[in-house]
């Protein structure tokens, strides 16, 4: 892999954790919007699904993040 390659891949994960990081952000912010005024708030199964999995996505872009730095760290050392 090519370290231009690995550049690219790095911006790819870092647009994943900035939308994930987002939507989550919004839905959060906004889920009280969302329910009748006379009710109390209850969060559907599937959202709370969702923001775990948004909550993997940032956890797994930022592993892959220290991968991406690893293996350039290691051309640069090997170039040397």
């Amino acid at each position: 892999m090519s370290l231009e390659s690995l550049k690219f891949a790095g911006e790819t994960t870092k647009q994943i954790i900035t939308l994930a990081t987002g939507v989550s952000t919004l839905t959060l912010t906004f889920a009280e919007k969302f329910k009748p005024a006379s009710s109390t708030l209850s969060v559907p199964f599937t959202l709370k699904l969702s923001w775990g999995v948004f909550g993997l996505a940032v956890l797994f872009g930022v592993i892959t993040l220290m991968a991406i730095t690893g293996s350039i760290m290691k051309r640069k050392a090997m170039q040397r």
